[in-house]
C-alpha cells in the first residue's frame, strides 16, 4: 500500500471520528461542523492525489475530486472562521438581548 493510500485511509478516518463525535451530540459545535468540512475536503483533496499517481495522469474524474475537495474544504473553513468568537448554536449576535440599562451608562459622567 503506497503512503499516499495510507494518507486517504487516515484522513477518512479522522472523518469518520468526528463525525461520530458530532452525531453523539455531546458538546459539539459549529466549529467541529466546519472541522469536519475541512477534514472532509482534506480526504478528497487526498483521494484526488491518489487517483492522479494511480492513473498515471490527469482525468476527468481526479479533477472533479480535486474540485469538490477544494470547495468542501473552502466551504468548512468558512465555517470556523464565522463562528469561531461564538459556535455554540442558538447564541447568535442577533440572539443576545444588549438593551441591559445598566451597560449603557458612562462612569465618567
Amino acid at each position: 500500500m503506497s503512503p499516499i493510500a495510507l494518507l486517504v485511509l487516515f484522513c477518512a478516518a479522522m472523518f469518520a471520528i468526528t463525525v461520530g463525535h458530532i452525531a453523539r451530540g455531546e458538546d459539539s459545535d459549529r466549529v467541529e461542523i466546519g472541522t469536519a468540512l475541512v477534514v472532509l475536503g482534506i480526504t478528497l483533496l487526498t483521494g484526488s492525489w491518489l487517483g492522479f499517481e494511480t492513473l498515471s495522469g490527469i482525468t476527468v474524474g481526479v479533477v472533479l475530486l480535486g474540485g469538490a475537495g477544494t470547495a468542501v474544504a473552502v466551504a468548512g473553513l468558512a465555517v470556523v472562521g464565522y463562528y469561531w468568537t461564538d459556535p455554540r448554536p442558538g447564541t447568535s449576535f442577533e440572539s443576545v438581548d444588549r438593551t441591559d440599562e445598566s451597560d449603557t451608562e458612562c462612569p465618567n459622567q
